[in-house]
């Protein structure tokens, strides 16, 4: 009983290998991504923030509806890409964990 367990579980890394290396290129992917966009997209979140204070200053209501809506668009695209992470992170240890 024990050899066939050992067994199964031979054949079930085997086949899970291409998809765990799939998951570590796909992670690797995004943390090179999330490096290079982290210079411009730190400047572009200081923009807005210096526009959304000057619509708030000048009362320009629907200008300052746009840019919170821009600034929760890219906030809500961050908090995927690190949720995609974490995910990626647990589906490896699962597989490791075989």
């Amino acid at each position: 009983m024990n050899i066939l367990k050992a067994f199964m579980r031979l054949v079930l890394k085997t086949l899970l290998a291409p998809v765990s290396l799939l998951l570590l290129l796909t992670k690797g992917v995004l943390c090179l991504a999330t490096k290079i966009v982290e210079l411009p997209l730190g400047l572009f979140i200081w923009l807005m923030i210096f526009i959304i204070g000057f619509c708030v200053f000048n009362h320009l209501w629907r200008d300052f509806a746009i840019a919170l809506l821009i600034m929760a668009a890219v906030y809500a695209l961050l908090f995927a890409v690190e949720f995609l992470k974490a995910m990626l992170d647990g589906l490896m240890g699962f597989i490791r964990a075989i």
